[in-house]
């Protein structure tokens, strides 16, 4: 997929070595291999994640503060929020900003350890409905401003996306696309395989048919994004507890009565419930069914390549081989989405799989490792 003489390496390490060997080969030593979990909405919509980076990323070095001291738990609050991800902090966040000043966000880790932590952090604009493609916008709008807001950055960027066509049928498609797209307001363009490259200097364009130019679609990094948000939360009135555990959701009559923690009760008259791959765990407290499952899903990202890959280098998209493609501190991340979901967790989300990682399972990453070549 990939036409740049570093990945023509990386092709050459392939047919000699285990796929684990030619990825240690191209990464180099200081770097390690993560597997990542993505929580599923239904078994019926196989998606997974996974990932080799850095260690001590930003996330770590972001979250490493000690937080023993603690402010003690408020026994009643209009709004409890349970989840300190991104889903969590954004709820808080526009909760406050529309004038609700008594919230409370709870955590049994320390924010952006779960889920948000894992993500790539791709941000689309278009989507299936109009409604759906005007909230992405929206997102896109809030997140370009509010390192401004609060001070904390998101390493949010406007880069574009490209998603390319290996055959006529996906070609029809993708002008489908561009005419919901146009429809909805959002700048689209078909674009030919040369113009593809020239876009996108790392790609093979001798068998493509075109591609999608979206060029306002972006990224960001997800545990700044989660700060900065979380950080807005705060600054509107939200009160955030680290470290407390949800035990019961009560209801009375058919409705939300109190939250019982670990550190003591809350009582409440509303519960949002952001809790990430924990979200089932939390429903099943309060008698409510939430159709979610983890499983796992893959990604790799290079060490720098040189010369380093621009930062606003297009997101790449190749739906026809499950990939995608960012750049990544000067390199590439590299991920997709199996044909075949591989759950995990069978018997539960442990509670303290916080900034944690699964077993390497370089087999199931194969369907991925070979069309990205």
């Amino acid at each position: 997929m990939l036409g740049d003489s570093s990945w023509l390496l990386f092709f050459f390490f392939f047919k000699q070595k285990t796929a684990y060997e030619m990825l240690r080969s191209l990464v180099g030593s200081e770097m390690c291999i993560r597997d990542r979990f993505h929580s599923l909405r239904s078994a019926a919509n196989p998606r997974r994640r996974v990932l080799l980076t850095q260690r001590g990323g930003p996330a770590a070095r972001l979250f490493s503060a000690d937080t023993t001291e603690r402010a003690s738990l408020p026994t009643q609050a209009e709004v409890v929020v349970i989840g300190g991800g991104v889903i969590g902090a954004s709820t808080a966040y526009h909760l406050t900003a529309l004038g609700c000043k008594d919230v409370v966000l709870i955590e049994q880790a320390v924010a952006s350890a779960g889920t948000t932590w894992h993500a790539a952090g791709l941000l689309g604009q278009l989507r299936a409905t109009r409604q759906e493609t005007e909230l992405s916008v929206y997102g896109h709008e809030l997140y370009a401003d509010l390192e401004s807001k609060t001070g904390q950055a998101t390493g949010y960027k406007q880069c574009g996306s490209i998603t390319v066509a290996q055959t006529p049928e996906r070609l029809t498609e993708l002008r489908r696309r561009e005419g919901r797209a146009k429809a909805f307001g959002i700048a689209a363009e078909i674009l030919g395989p040369g113009e593809c490259g020239d876009l996108y200097p790392y790609l093979k364009t001798s068998d493509l048919q075109g591609g999608l130019w979206l060029p306002g679609d972006g990224t960001a990094t997800s545990s700044d994004l989660c700060a900065a948000l979380m950080k807005a939360a705060k600054m509107g009135g939200t009160t955030v507890h680290e470290r407390t555990r949800v035990t019961d959701v009560g209801t009375k009559d058919g409705a939300v009565s109190h939250v019982q923690t670990d550190r003591g009760t809350i009582a409440c008259s509303k519960v949002i419930n952001c809790a990430g791959q924990w979200a089932r765990n939390i429903g099943q407290m309060a008698g409510v069914s939430v159709p979610l499952h983890s499983a796992e899903h893959f990604y790799v990202v290079t060490k720098p390549l040189e010369p380093k890959v621009p930062q606003d280098l297009p997101v790449l998209r190749d739906l026809d081989s499950f990939l995608y493609y960012r750049e990544w501190s000067g390199g590439l991340l590299m991920g997709g989405f199996e044909p075949k979901c591989k759950p995990c967790f069978q018997d539960g989300v442990p509670s303290d799989f916080e900034f944690a990682l699964l077993e390497e399972d370089w087999e199931h990453f194969q369907v991925l490792l070979e069309p990205a070549l």
